[in-house]
């Protein structure tokens, strides 16, 4: 069988392994920050899906504002919220819970609220949100409209809606990273 020509060779490997968007979880590791930025500049199209955790330390918070500033500044990346709405600490292996139970609205409005005053503290303005395990449900979403985040980015598997929101806009996500991964 004849190899296909290499510009289609490349059109496809583009289409197939491209990037759609990157989730930011470990910024305050000096490590995983210089490869990620390094990694990047290969994909200035996929949206950056900066986390923002409560629980996090003064210092790593202060780590994140910085570096925050920082991408947003160097990187002409669109940027959007990442929330981890679920209990679960970072090494968790959600792998074995298809379905994980999400928090109550009230709760999901507290953590994606705070998130969201964290990125407008940086001076980061958007519309794009999603849930960390990719877990999003009905209050997910009413709780997203209601903040302004028009734009939800989910996995089909991992989606427990019902209908979405009118002037709400349901994007799913194939291919993805960590930015833990960028090795």
């Amino acid at each position: 069988m004849k190899r296909p020509h290499p510009r289609l060779r490349r059109r496809l490997r583009n289409l197939l392994f491209s990037v759609e968007e990157f989730h930011v979880e470990r910024i305050y590791d000096n490590h995983v920050f210089i490869t990620f930025t390094r990694f990047l500049r290969k994909y200035p199209e996929a949206v950056l899906m900066l986390m923002v955790n409560a629980k996090w330390t003064k210092a790593k918070k202060d780590n994140a504002r910085e570096r925050y500033e920082y991408l947003a500044k160097n990187f002409p990346n669109p940027i959007g919220l990442h929330v981890h709405l679920t209990d679960l600490d970072e090494n968790s292996i959600v792998r074995a819970y298809p379905l994980l139970p999400l928090p109550t609205q009230h709760e999901q409005f507290r953590k994606i609220s705070y998130g969201l005053k964290f990125l407008n503290e940086v001076g980061l303005e958007t519309h794009v949100f999603v849930s960390g395990h990719w877990l999003t449900n009905d209050d997910t979403l009413e709780v997203c409209r209601k903040l302004g985040l028009t734009e939800v980015h989910a996995k089909r598997k991992r989606l427990q809606c019902a209908h979405t929101p009118r002037g709400m806009t349901l994007k799913l996500i194939r291919n993805s990273m960590h930015d833990y991964t960028c090795y």
